[in-house]
């Protein structure tokens, strides 16, 4: 089954990093999936709350735009890719040229999260990873 066979409506959990700092912050999303749509929340660890998104799935790729309930807050940009057995996903985020990172994130439903989520090792090498993909463009 290829990651575009996946449905992502469920239950997540993951971790976001800004490109400039490596400690993660925590979230977990709820997705609900109608055709191509998708809509749902996410409660951010900390300060930030609770924001609710819209976006899209097909041929494995995510793209949502995640608006926080308080309002002060500029919309954030995720794009993602969702792993062949449709058990993970990751990708980046962008706020503006100065406010980006990356993001990933592991289903919750009936389903055993990693020991380890993931090393600070191994966050330092995807971030080397994405960094040509979270670095704003110099053309345009």
């Amino acid at each position: 089954m290829s990651a575009g066979d996946h449905n992502v409506s469920g239950t997540w959990l993951g971790n976001y990093y800004y490109s400039n700092i490596s400690q993660a912050t925590g979230f977990e999303a709820v997705f609900v999936q109608s055709g191509a749509a998708v809509e749902g929340s996410i409660l951010d660890d900390g300060a930030l709350g609770e924001a609710h998104l819209t976006g899209s799935f097909g041929g494995g790729e995510l793209t949502f735009c995640k608006i926080y309930n308080s309002k002060a807050r500029d919309p954030v940009y995720y794009r993602g890719t969702l792993s062949e057995d449709g058990k993970s996903m990751w990708g980046t985020w962008r706020i503006n040229k100065e406010c980006h990172g990356m993001w990933k994130a592991w289903r919750l439903d009936d389903e055993e999260l990693p020991e380890q989520l993931e090393t600070d090792e191994e966050v330092k090498q995807e971030k080397e990873l994405l960094a040509p993909l979270t670095s704003p463009s110099k053309s345009r």
